[in-house]
């Protein structure tokens, strides 16, 4: 068993984790995005709610979650443990820089397909220069936080940062607790992953499939639906799960 204390997180790339998962956008990631977008859309109203502080945990070196967050938020904290992905996170987002990466543009373009993106698309550089606020964090140190927000990602993260189980569920677990209660929130998942490799080194994960993965949801989520994706990035896992749905109110 691998804890996520164990992995190598000081040796993760950024530059070689986008150049092969996001600087040729791939359709998967464009049809999750356009859901996410769709699902924030249909909760915020076109802006009849917020601004809310959103979230993105375990941000990692992938701007489109926070994209996906950016009409509807005051502030965007993009947690992340791996100290090269914060210095390409505040790279991407210095606001006394040219703005983050043209390769973002294809997934906002996506985006921009609905009215409230489109509003902004001019101004998005420099909203996500003002919003974006990467921190040094560990997602499984978040139960001790006061701090809650509202709205919330977390991509590719719960099932790929060890391979233990119990891991697993306090990732998911710390993720829900710190919304509010009604918060709108995107988590995707890699199923059946048996790990994965950025630049020369390994990385651990820990195989889940849709029932786990509700398992795990269902404690702290409510109103989840579940988009199962058939495509596989690489060998060893077998497609990947978008999940969308609200913090539990009661």
């Amino acid at each position: 068993m691998a804890l996520n204390s164990e992995a190598p997180w000081d040796q993760f790339c950024p530059d070689d984790y986008v150049k092969r998962n996001y600087a040729t956008p791939l359709d998967v990631d464009k049809k999750i995005v356009r859901l996410v977008g769709k699902h924030l859309v249909d909760h915020f109203g076109g802006g009849l709610r917020g601004p809310v502080k959103g979230v993105d945990v375990g941000a990692g070196a992938n701007l489109y979650p926070a994209l996906c967050m950016l009409p509807w938020c005051s502030g965007i904290t993009l947690l992340e443990k791996a100290p090269k992905n914060l210095d390409y996170l505040r790279k991407q987002a210095d606001p006394a820089g040219s703005g983050f990466d043209t390769a973002w543009d294809a997934f906002w373009d996506e985006l921009a397909a609905y009215p409230e993106y489109a509003a902004v698309h001019d101004e998005r550089r420099e909203l996500f220069g003002k919003a974006a606020d990467p921190r040094p964090g560990d997602l499984l140190e978040l139960g001790g936080t006061t701090e809650r927000w509202g709205v919330g990602a977390m991509f590719f993260v719960a099932e790929s940062m060890s391979s233990s189980r119990e891991e697993f569920l306090a990732a998911v677990d710390r993720f829900l607790g710190v919304l509010e209660p009604g918060a709108p929130f995107a988590a995707a998942f890699m199923l059946q992953s048996e790990g994965y490799e950025v630049g020369a080194y390994e990385f651990p994960a820990y195989k889940v499939d849709q029932p786990e993965v509700a398992r795990a949801l269902d404690p702290l989520a409510q109103k989840v639906t579940y988009h199962e994706l058939d495509f596989t990035l690489r060998d060893g896992h077998e497609g990947m799960l978008l999940t969308l749905g609200f913090r539990r109110s009661d």
